[in-house]
């Protein structure tokens, strides 16, 4: 009797460690699922908001005969406006227009109450004809020093040749088919940065040939040194710039839930993380 007692109390114990282990399966799933809902309902609300800040900033700026199209980019951080223009980048007027119009645009955008971002997070670029931003970007001059004291520098350091393997095998950042442990690594770089801990990270891309294109971030303790280099891939597919080879440093890289990115440097107003 007690032989069989016994066997029903084990059995009762395997039951009730399967409901609770699905139980907790359940439940993690739900908040995943809870946690998903949200980010993508945020981010729809953001989509909205942009498209009725384009129309604002549209109508806002209809007096302005240089203007031919405005888009507003919000993010959880900050808010990104580009306007066109058929402005002459060699004409001299063409700036201080620019400046007139990046003026009555931040105007227009304070104006809607239903945005909550400082004003230090309005990011303007006014562009020319061919695309050129005529808003010069503002930097301190403390950058200067602190540029020319940056120390070794760690980037450009791969071979022309450079696979996926030993992009790898090195510990890049690889977007189109990141895993945990990059993803970790990612988050341990923008930790390190905000606890003015020095660090590296190199993200490769590959276009449709296996050419890479390198995205490099240094952090010295004190600035971000950026160096994106696509000069191996010979058409373009994934060119940034006009040029194969752009740097920059930042004082500041700010965590953003859609889009983290960099700030304060020396020659971009924001460079995307």
């Amino acid at each position: 009797m007690n032989k069989y007692f016994m066997l029903f109390v084990v059995l009762l114990i395997v039951l009730g460690l399967l409901l609770f282990s699905v139980n907790t399966e359940n439940t993690a799933t739900n908040a995943s699922a809870t946690d998903l809902t949200k980010a993508t309902s945020k981010v729809n609300d953001i989509q909205t908001e942009n498209i009725v800040m384009m129309e604002i900033l549209k109508r806002g700026l209809r007096d302005y005969n240089e203007v031919v199209d405005a888009v507003a980019n919000h993010l959880e951080t900050r808010v990104s406006i580009e306007v066109y223009t058929v402005l002459k980048g060699d004409d001299k007027s063409a700036s201080m227009k620019a400046i007139e119009i990046k003026e009555k645009a931040i105007q227009i955008i304070t104006n809607n109450k239903s945005i909550k971002i400082p004003k230090d997070r309005y990011f303007i670029y006014v562009y020319d004809h061919n695309g050129d931003d005529l808003i010069e970007s503002e930097y301190d001059d403390a950058l200067i020093p602190e540029i020319h004291s940056f120390g070794k520098k760690l980037t450009n350091k791969i071979p022309r040749d450079y696979s996926k393997a030993m992009a790898l095998k090195n510990g890049d950042i690889t977007p189109t088919s990141i895993t945990k442990k990059q993803r970790d690594k990612i988050e341990r770089f923008m930790e390190n940065v905000k606890n003015k801990k020095p660090d590296f990270i190199r993200f490769t891309q590959f276009t449709s040939f296996g050419h890479a294109v390198i995205t490099e971030y240094q952090f010295n303790g004190k600035l971000i040194y950026y160096r994106s280099d696509s000069s191996r891939d010979k058409l373009g597919q994934l060119r940034k710039g006009k040029s194969d080879v752009y740097e920059d440093y930042c004082k500041q890289l700010v965590p953003d839930s859609i889009k983290s990115y960099l700030t304060n440097c020396l020659k971009s107003k924001t460079i995307e993380f």
